[in-house]
């Protein structure tokens, strides 16, 4: 009878399994499986340029550890801000297209996020029920929909749930192994290419932990040292490219506080959790996309600090909230309100004070982020709230005299609309140039009435639960409307669009440059704070060298040189451009976008014989900027040279022979002994080969490489080495399904006895 009921409930979770998955690949089907992809006001600009990388990458048989197309070359593969190099699951995108690969991964890393926060809930003595709706509020949370123009969010968010669920498994069994899972887990999370979500699921680990081993003081400590050393392991090759980088970046300080607190949560912005949409003036194509936003903090405020999690979701996690509940759900209230604390950024003088100085969260942007873990809480308070309402013994005719006491006080209230609350609430808004009557007027006139109607539906049904005969009715209705409910809602944000729409423009300025630039030859430089179809990273997909590049951590001397590049270009100067191989200036000129071609540019590379010492980065720039200075005869050097310079001999052009991400090489004829110049980025990892010997790199004209040849014939490579890396993340993640093996064994063996 045992195993018979054994098998019943394992055919249920298996249904369970096929239903979670099935709720995504309806949702994403019509879209990644037509060979379509998800667009957001970021897609064109950074998500799609650099998933087309990856994609790339994988179907080429390449680590594309450093792309040529952006900063005169930049360490992509250490940089990690959108790319995931290092996520094994992407190796998927060598078998299918881009489309596809995207579709499969989203709906398995959507299923399992959904999933594994339904094995919580049941790990914690709740209802299936319960765990169904916690699973599908999570699943389709508005944070993660929201940010579903990003790949690395949207396969971050599955590894929270399985981590809290770990953490129960390691509270009950008191098997030591867990939380040695849990660690390399962590460290799986940080490889999904975006560090934000998984900081945040470290905050909200240590706060669980402690909750579940409050009276072993011990147990905690050998937790977080068991937990965090094997999250390192897994995460050293990512650490050493990071300690490489950060450095040289522009967060070596860190991040200002203006910056670091961009989108931060306001008060005003809880409104979204009923009125998802209410900051939009308008919804072009039915999207967020293209749509007039009037938040504070614009369109990326929106999406940084939106949390809609279904209107049946908080009404469930309010009714979680009793006495009885408070043990169990006071980790989640704990989250919750820190959390709401953190998102407020620079809204409250806590997070300059003390928040801003935690190692970690002050190397973050956008605090709003921490909202995530609010829908995650509330998910799992819905849980709770339904277990109470429906299949608790509990007085219920309390709780229905309180439904039916509200609900002609809400259907009264949203009828009458008493307008001047929300107008004097709103008076308060820092809305600087936004005309706050306006808005709000087309606001709650157009982006209102769903959410009203649903928040009388909840109310019903949920009235429903209460009477004995229809709680089961109640609950599968409470299924459906949820599941309406996040359907609808999600159809806003986001729209589908073709890759070829990006990959094929008709821009006659893009045909142009295709036309013209390569990596033998010379740039283009598009400039920053320019929307246009050759904004930052647009031009990826197509190889065409930009100057120009967005990323996260930008390389501080590239940085510099941007803005000293620009001003001086504005002022009729093209010094710096020339210097770096720039045939073409693209830019905002009488709101036109004009395309500029620079006659005197600079060769790719060449030999020079007369040089410009300098002793550091501030005297080559200031070196550089002389007036006296002239790239066509000399170049500028941090660092000495053993052979004499030849003042009276012009800059010598060579030929590269051949030009890959990670391998260039140059023959070049030099007449003297000099200095062969390489206009690309000089960064650690490069080695330079003259004749098969290697030579060092010098740092020539503040951000190029330069290498000291003999006169005649001469052969110069240049090679990016990674194998240290690839050997490192082999290992890596060798660690981890030794680790996850021992785990599946030790439990085979266990449930078998």
């Amino acid at each position: 009878m045992f195993y018979k009921l054994k098998l019943i409930a394992i055919k249920y979770q298996n249904f369970l399994i096929l239903l979670f998955f099935l709720l995504p690949a309806i949702y994403y089907n019509f879209g990644f499986f037509k060979g379509l992809i998800i667009w957001g006001q970021d897609t064109p600009k950074i998500s799609f340029p650099l998933t087309y990388l990856l994609d790339w990458s994988f179907k080429n048989f390449k680590l594309t550890f450093w792309t040529p197309d952006i900063f005169f070359g930049y360490p992509i593969g250490s940089e990690q801000g959108q790319y995931g190099l290092f996520y094994l699951p992407n190796i998927l995108h060598t078998f299918f297209s881009l489309p596809i690969s995207l579709g499969i991964l989203y709906v398995v890393h959507q299923t399992l996020a959904g999933f594994f926060t339904f094995l919580f809930t049941r790990e914690r003595k709740m209802s299936i029920w319960a765990g169904i709706i916690a699973g599908i509020a999570y699943e389709f949370n508005g944070f993660i929909i929201a940010h579903a123009q990003y790949p690395s969010h949207v396969y971050a968010i599955m590894y929270l749930p399985l981590i809290f669920y770990l953490l129960e498994k390691a509270k009950n069994s008191r098997n030591i192994l867990y939380l040695f899972l849990i660690g390399a887990l962590l460290g799986i999370q940080f490889l999904t290419g975006h560090p934000n979500i998984p900081i945040m699921t470290i905050f909200a680990l240590v706060i669980y932990l402690i909750y579940l081993f409050k009276d072993n003081f011990r147990k905690i400590l050998q937790g977080f040292l068991i937990i965090f050393s094997s999250a390192f392991i897994v995460l050293l090759p990512l650490i050493i490219e990071m300690k490489q980088l950060i450095p040289l970046s522009t967060r070596a300080l860190g991040v200002n506080f203006i910056d670091a607190t961009n989108s931060s949560l306001n008060f005003f912005d809880l409104i979204t959790f009923i009125f998802p949409n209410f900051f939009f003036s308008n919804l072009i194509n039915n999207s967020w996309a293209y749509a007039d936003a009037w938040h504070l903090y614009g369109y990326w405020g929106q999406i940084e600090t939106f949390g809609y999690i279904g209107i049946i979701t908080l009404f469930l996690s309010i009714f979680a909230l009793s006495k009885k509940n408070i043990n169990n759900i006071y980790p989640f209230l704990i989250i919750i309100f820190i959390s709401f604390i953190i998102a407020l950024g620079r809204n409250t003088p806590i997070y300059e004070n003390i928040i801003f100085k935690i190692p970690l969260i002050n190397g973050l942007r956008a605090p709003g982020k921490f909202i995530f873990l609010i829908d995650f809480c509330l998910a799992i308070l819905a849980g709770y709230g339904l277990d109470r309402i429906v299949f608790a013994k509990v007085n219920s005719s309390k709780i229905r005299y309180l439904f039916i006491v509200l609900f002609p006080l809400i259907i009264g209230y949203l009828v009458n609309k008493p307008n001047s609350i929300i107008y004097n609430l709103f008076s308060l808004y820092p809305t600087h140039d936004l005309d706050i009557l306006r808005d709000l007027n087309y606001s709650l006139n157009y982006h209102t009435a769903t959410s009203l109607i649903l928040l009388i539906i909840s109310t019903f049904i949920l009235l429903l639960t209460t009477f004995k005969k229809m709680k089961k009715t109640g609950v599968v209705l409470i299924i459906i409307l949820l599941l309406t409910d996040l359907f609808l809602f999600s159809q806003k944000i986001n729209t589908w669009q073709k890759p070829s729409e990006i990959l094929s423009p008709n821009d006659p300025a893009i045909q142009k440059l295709s036309r013209n630039l390569n990596y033998n030859c010379c740039r283009v430089y598009a400039f920053r704070n320019f929307w246009s179809n050759l904004m930052a990273d647009r031009l990826i997909p197509y190889h065409i060298p930009d100057a120009n590049g967005f990323v996260s951590l930008e390389l501080s001397r590239n940085n510099k040189w941007q803005t000293e590049a620009e001003s001086l270009w504005q002022s009729g100067n093209p010094k710096l451009f020339q210097l770096g191989s720039v045939k073409y200036v693209y830019e905002n000129r009488n709101n036109e976008s004009v395309l500029t071609e620079i006659k005197d540019y600079l060769p790719r590379a060449y030999v020079a014989y007369n040089w410009i010492y300098s002793n550091n980065a501030n005297n080559s720039v200031k070196n550089i900027l002389s007036k006296d200075f002239n790239p066509n005869t000399e170049v500028v050097i941090e660092g000495k040279l053993n052979i004499a310079s030849r003042k009276y001999l012009p800059i010598q052009p060579v030929k590269i022979v051949k030009y890959e991400t990670n391998y260039i090489r140059i023959d070049a004829n030099a007449t003297e002994n000099g200095l062969l110049v390489l206009t690309d980025t000089n960064y650690p990892g490069w080695k330079a080969y003259v004749n098969g010997k290697e030579e060092k790199i010098i740092q020539t004209n503040y951000l190029f490489r330069g290498v000291s040849i003999s006169k005649g014939e001469n052969i110069i490579e240049f090679e990016y080495q990674k194998f240290n890396t690839v050997i490192l993340l082999t290992f890596s993640y060798f660690i981890f399904f030794v680790i996850l093996s021992i785990f599946l064994r030790n439990n085979y063996v266990q449930g078998k006895n």
